[in-house]
């Protein structure tokens, strides 16, 4: 959300008090833009994804380890891109063909390079405090961001005037501020991640990066497909079109804080279930997704047709409503790509969090560079400014077929990988409990489980069940339980997540052994910690997670 929103405010603002012509500068940076967010997202999704994978297994020690290298490693690219985007700020602006903009450009590079840092260690942070169900603190630092970058831009307008410049200063200077508020948190109050920088571990680089690049191609290949269109407007149609443009792609970045929160809950969601080998889970997440997507880019489609005036409006100086109608008609047109793209954003974010990072890193690049290109240049040599706004539509349609031809025919086998079968169910109430204990008995007798190990697998459930309905149930909410069995060839574990009040039964267990008045509690407990070969409790997105190998 922060991003585009950030953006979408310095437009309004921009375009209101300082002009066209700031908003053509403001048009010429978002190349560089789209190349931050990529080396940003390159490290937050892929410390996200892997982490996310290594608490869905519950190994904390590699996930700490995998925190710990990203933060040193974004630090490392945060420094070295703050130099050179200041040192070279003029020589950027005539490669982005500022021409006699150039002076403001490199202005704005200067200033905006101040809060790169901080801007790529706060999105690492969200990313992740979303596995750790951290949702009012990753709404106070956006709101603290956009907050402070409003204030900022309206104080830059209102008392600095210092033009577009002032501008990206007001959103380091936002940057900053959210990051120092988040970071104080996340450092001490964390209680799944904790950043050390003796944990480091080179080894973890490549698992980053390696989860990390669709996302660096995705950003990448915007870079790419921004610079080419500003190329193919300025020769074709001229640059006053370079300001429906902007409208557009402001419009595109706010409906983006939408798609993408949709495929990034996909990706964070599905990078957990499919450490646990939740084959059925996942196509239920997907299918969920995709349907609320689908009808919620509906809503806005229309909302935008009707709205289209107002909202291009919004973006412009009184002074300068000759662009109105243009925009309007981009935005209008713009509205057939939603559905299109958010079901392709959805798809690729799916297939990102199974693993299949190859897949989604080509096929970001082919189209957004290769299809995208090529449709934008053949639809605006024939059909004119409709034509370029036709293509996005055209691109994420062609991107959405092939993605769900990849998931139907491929996405299964990865599921596959080292597990033999798995079983699931729900528990609602006590009857259901004991219920699926018996269930799960007979299962893994009929499975070729010895009766040792089905008979504790059902009695873990019993117990562990009850406790959890008798202690954590609330009848004002919804509560349950899932429990899933998972056969692997070397190990079979359960695994018990309930929505109730947070509580760590291992932490529980350690606190028992040292005290004195406890020692004749929590008998089922105990039981189950001396009959397990193993038990890891986290948290993520604030559901308890019991890990117990059998």
């Amino acid at each position: 959300m922060i991003q585009p929103l950030n953006q979408l405010i310095d437009t309004i603002i921009t375009g209101k008090s300082l002009g066209a012509e700031a908003l053509q500068v403001y048009a010429l940076f978002l190349p560089v833009n789209s190349f931050l967010l990529a080396v940003s997202c390159v490290l937050s999704k892929g410390v996200q994804i892997t982490a996310s994978h290594q608490v869905g297994k519950g190994d904390f020690s590699k996930s700490n380890e995998t925190v710990s290298t990203a933060f040193v490693l974004g630090t490392m690219a945060a420094i070295g891109l703050s130099v050179i985007c200041f040192i070279f700020s003029t020589q950027f602006a005539h490669m982005l063909g500022a021409g006699s903009l150039s002076p403001e450009l490199s202005g704005y590079l200067r200033a905006y390079s101040i809060g790169i840092m901080p801007a790529i260690m706060l999105d690492t942070m969200m990313c992740l405090m979303q596995i750790e169900g951290r949702k009012k603190l990753v709404v106070a630092g956006s709101v603290c961001v956009l907050i402070i970058n409003a204030l900022g831009d309206l104080a830059n307008v209102f008392f600095f005037h210092k033009g577009v410049m002032g501008m990206a200063l007001a959103t380091s200077l936002a940057n900053i501020a959210a990051c120092l508020l988040l970071g104080v948190f996340f450092i001490f109050k964390s209680k799944l991640f904790k950043v050390n920088i003796k944990n480091t571990n080179i080894i973890c680089v490549r698992h980053i990066l390696k989860n990390g690049l669709p996302s660096l191609a995705y950003y990448g290949s915007l870079v790419i497909r921004a610079s080419f269109l500003n190329i193919l407007i300025l020769n074709t149609l001229g640059k006053e079109a370079l300001v429906p443009m902007l409208v557009f792609t402001n419009y595109a970045l706010f409906a983006d804080v939408l798609i993408g929160g949709h495929g990034d809950s996909v990706l964070v969601l599905t990078g957990i279930l499919f450490g646990e080998k939740d084959k059925k889970g996942s196509a239920s997440l997907l299918r969920i997704s995709i349907i609320s997507g689908t009808v919620l880019m509906l809503i806005i489609g229309i909302l935008t047709v009707y709205f289209s005036r107002p909202l291009a409006e919004l973006m412009l100086n009184k002074n300068e409503l000759n662009f109105a109608s243009s925009s309007a008609r981009a935005l209008i047109i713009a509205t057939l790509y939603l559905i299109p793209d958010i079901i392709s954003c959805i798809e690729k974010k799916y297939i990102q969090g199974i693993g299949n990072g190859t897949y989604t890193t080509l096929t970001n690049f082919v189209y957004n560079v290769v299809v995208m290109g090529l449709m934008a240049f053949a639809l605006t040599h024939f059909f004119g400014f409709d034509g370029l706004f036709v293509s996005f539509t055209g691109c994420y349609l062609v991107a959405a077929i092939f993605n769900s031809i990849y998931i139907i025919f491929f996405s299964s086998s990865r599921f596959e990988d080292g597990q033999q079968k798995m079983i699931s169910y729900t528990i609602n109430d006590l009857p259901e409990c004991i219920h699926v204990s018996e269930e799960i008995h007979k299962y893994c007798l009929e499975n070729g489980i010895d009766l040792k190990k089905s008979y504790l697998l059902g009695l873990f459930i019993e117990e562990v069940g009850k406790n959890i309905i008798t202690h954590g149930f609330n009848k004002k909410h919804n509560n349950s339980i899932i429990v899933k069995v998972l056969i692997s060839k070397d190990r079979i574990t359960l695994c018990i997540k309930d929505n109730c009040v947070l509580f760590n039964p291992v932490h529980y267990y350690d606190t028992m052994k040292t005290d004195p008045d406890n020692i004749a509690g929590g008998i089922g407990i105990k039981m189950l910690m001396k009959l397990s070969k193993n038990v890891t409790y986290t948290t993520s997105f604030k559901l308890n997670n019991l890990l117990i190998e059998v």
